[in-house]
């Protein structure tokens, strides 16, 4: 409400016509600018509350953007777990891609147009909570996916 119709209700005015900040002001805001309120402007108010983000559900095989914390740096990584029940916590596997590539056997290199040149590093391994992930980039293939798993198999010993 602009200061005009505000002194309309409020009497006591400083010399130029503007009301005071007063506590009659606050009485005339509180008294005369709120509408009374019926269940439907309640129901109204609900339905207009900004909704959380949607907890994203990743794939097996999917390549994520994710915040892995480390270095406070947000990177690709490739989903490696499997489908969650509703009785399992909310964590993802991930291996993460890198750009700087050391040669070791345990870095696999995928090209797609959707990262960087680079490789998944099978000695990353991370589990995260699912809303760390930020946004999908793309998928793998199987094949793709394979080597990458045949990589953290030996990383791991199985």
């Amino acid at each position: 409400m602009s200061w005009w119709q505000l002194s309309t209700l409020c009497p006591l005015k400083n010399g130029n016509g503007r009301p005071r900040h007063c506590f009659d002001v606050g009485v005339a805001k509180a008294k005369y600018l709120r509408p009374p309120t019926t269940n439907w402007q309640m129901n109204f108010s609900v339905a207009m509350t900004p909704r959380r983000p949607r907890v994203p559900t990743p794939d097996r095989g999917e390549v994520w953007m994710a915040d892995l914390g480390i270095a406070a740096k947000i990177r690709p990584a490739l989903v490696i777990s499997v489908p969650l029940d509703p009785q399992d916590r909310v964590l993802v596997t991930l291996i993460p891609h890198t750009t700087s590539i050391a040669g070791t056997r345990f870095e696999v290199v995928v090209p797609k147009p959707f990262l960087k040149s680079g490789a998944f590093d099978a000695q990353g391994i991370i589990s995260v909570a699912v809303p760390r992930l930020i946004r999908k980039l793309g998928d793998l293939q199987t094949s793709e996916l394979a080597l990458v798993e045949d990589a953290v198999k030996k990383w791991l010993g199985f």
